[in-house]
């Protein structure tokens, strides 16, 4: 029973006590210890309906917890977004969202960064590789990537003719909706400036 329960993605047992068992018989234990499955005894005047409430009360605490670690990271990118003449700053706040960021241009040469804990993740070969399915689609184009040890984004930069610069994210495990949308408003932020610099440009 317990290999099934872990082969399915269980992480832990609850065992209702003073009923069929008066504790957790010695077989069941030692399954779940040698499936790394937790196991606890749960009193017998501690109803199903208590159980599910403070499940429920501990996802709420959790979602409001990253809703507010999400707003948190978006002020930063506004704030380092103010600082257009340091774009590094930038950069660096994207990488905190996830493990790593740069800005590349569109053959994937390292133009900004990289920046943060796993720069090892924003693999060279990989991104350019991406970048050459992806260049002639214009703004149009973003893409996902698997690579050891994590995932990659990829993005365009600017609002108006081809590309210049693309943002890379490293991320070190599936990427969460609250860093998709951290890291879509930094390719607003920095699409802003793309269209400041080249207007700087033109001039």
């Amino acid at each position: 029973y317990v290999a099934r329960i872990a082969a399915a993605g269980v992480l832990a047992v609850g065992l209702a006590v003073d009923l069929t068992y008066t504790a957790a018989p010695q077989p069941l234990i030692e399954a779940c210890r040698a499936h790394d499955v937790g196991l606890f005894e749960v009193p017998r005047d501690t109803t199903f309906v208590a159980v599910t409430r403070q499940v429920a009360r501990l996802l709420q605490a959790e979602d409001e917890s990253s809703t507010r670690a999400a707003l948190g990271q978006q002020r930063e990118l506004t704030q380092a977004a103010l600082r257009e003449d340091e774009p590094e700053l930038l950069i660096e706040a994207v990488a905190r969202v996830g493990q790593a960021a740069a800005l590349v241009d569109p053959e994937g040469r390292v133009l900004v960064g990289p920046a943060g804990l796993r720069p090892d993740l924003l693999s060279p070969e990989v991104i350019a590789q991406a970048l050459d399915r992806i260049r002639d689609r214009g703004l149009r184009a973003a893409a996902g990537l698997a690579v050891p040890g994590g995932e990659l984004m990829l993005h365009p930069l600017g609002v108006r003719g081809r590309p210049e610069r693309y943002l890379v994210t490293a991320f070190e495990q599936r990427v969460t909706e609250d860093q998709r949308s951290s890291v879509v408003t930094a390719v607003a932020l920095l699409s802003t400036s793309e269209e400041r610099r080249r207007a700087r440009r033109e001039s």
